[in-house]
């Protein structure tokens, strides 16, 4: 999902074309595993989900374990890629979302 690029005005929509046949290039999931979509979607543009709480929650966690590491807020941030509201925002619902990611 994050290797794609966005598609159309919407910079979250994501979509991916599933060739109906490979490239001699071997596909980073293996051949097998990028072979079997193209049976039933072959020569489709397949949209795919956003993942956004996934993604935040994911952040979250990485932001609460660099944190507990000795990190500051600022040196996160720039680990993340994220402005410093975003980082305070990150680890102030992290307990929230550490226990639904069962750690």
């Amino acid at each position: 999902m994050e290797g794609t690029r966005a598609s159309g005005k919407r910079r979250w929509r994501r979509s991916l074309h599933v060739p109906t046949e490979m490239s001699a290039e071997p596909p980073m999931i293996g051949p097998e595993a990028a072979t079997r979509p193209s049976f039933s979607h072959g020569n489709c543009i397949v949209e795919l989900p956003s993942c956004f709480a996934l993604r935040k929650a994911y952040l979250s966690d990485y932001a609460q374990r660099l944190s507990l590491s000795g990190a500051n807020q600022a040196e996160i941030a720039r680990e993340l890629g994220v402005e410093l509201k975003t980082v305070k925002s990150l680890l102030d619902t992290a307990d929230y979302w550490r226990h639904r990611l069962g750690h």
